[in-house]
């Protein structure tokens, strides 16, 4: 849904239908970053390689459940000093009405977050 872009056609249409519902964003916004944590992948060092150039490592072509549990998107990041597998959600809540107004969902590939 994330890579097809469905996500921001989604809020997009949502937030239409909102503002024409009469809930107008007035009194600024919260902004929030939290990271959605995902298993820890156990790959090789040639799998993480390829992986890290956008490309499925051939051993998960031949097998369809290893492919199906492996996620090449989610990457490592530090946040706090801790380190984190996964993806950053970052979301924009309307203050007034408590209504969230965006949301995106991007891969972790920031070296240091809040350090």
């Amino acid at each position: 849904m994330i890579r097809e872009g469905l996500d921001r056609i989604l809020f997009s249409k949502l937030s239409y239908w909102i503002q024409k519902s009469g809930f107008e964003l007035r009194e600024g916004a919260i902004v929030d970053a939290t990271i959605i944590n995902v298993p820890i992948q156990r790959n090789t060092q040639e799998e993480n390689e390829t992986i890290k150039q956008d490309q499925i490592p051939d051993s998960w072509k031949e097998d369809n459940h290893k492919l199906c549990q492996k996620d090449t998107d989610a990457r490592w990041t530090m946040k706090y000093g801790k380190s984190y597998f996964g993806y950053k959600n970052h979301i924009m809540i309307d203050l007034t009405h408590k209504i969230i107004r965006q949301r995106t969902v991007a891969f972790t590939i920031l070296k240091f977050v809040f350090n």
